[in-house]
């Protein structure tokens, strides 16, 4: 563990200030909120990312599509993409950073590019508890068909059921 060499008095009720730096550096929103446990006598403050207790569910269910549909699931927290693949771990890029921001539904009627991915998209927003935590894109390299749409929404109900 690296030492910034800051150093914060606890006041009266138990509270430290984490430096602008350091929110700055883990982007730390007010309103965000902070998981705090203890390791080796040390308390650790680590930001709480509530997406990313879907992850080790989502990345089975994206091995059971994968294995079994020419449909691709991804899931993003607000910053990067969680899910196991081509992506994990890629930032998300600003037209599905403006779909986080505007909480909105797209699906492409013409093939696209999102985060150099060539082809047709279905992109939920995840809300839970009123929550906004990333998104569900659900990917094809051909068009949605019907069917197509209606195996999305019913991973989409697993999902958010979960």
């Amino acid at each position: 563990m690296k030492s910034t060499g800051i150093i914060r008095r606890i006041d009266d009720l138990g509270r430290i200030v984490i430096p602008k730096e350091i929110r700055n550096l883990l982007n730390i929103q007010n309103d965000d909120n902070i998981e705090i446990y203890i390791e080796n006598k040390n308390i650790i403050l680590s930001k709480y990312d509530k997406a990313m207790d879907l992850k080790s569910y989502a990345d089975k269910l994206v091995d059971i599509i994968t294995d079994n549909s020419d449909i691709r699931l991804f899931i993003t927290n607000k910053e990067i993409f969680i899910t196991k693949g081509i992506l994990e771990n890629n930032k998300i890029d600003n037209s599905l950073q403006n779909l986080i921001i505007e909480r909105k539904k797209y699906e492409s009627s013409t093939e696209d590019i999102i985060n150099n991915l060539k082809g047709y998209f279905i992109i939920y927003p995840i809300i839970i508890d009123s929550d906004l935590l990333g998104l569900f894109i659900f990917f094809k390299e051909k068009e949605f068909n019907n069917q197509d749409k209606n195996f999305a929404n019913i991973i989409l109900k697993i999902l958010e059921n979960r």
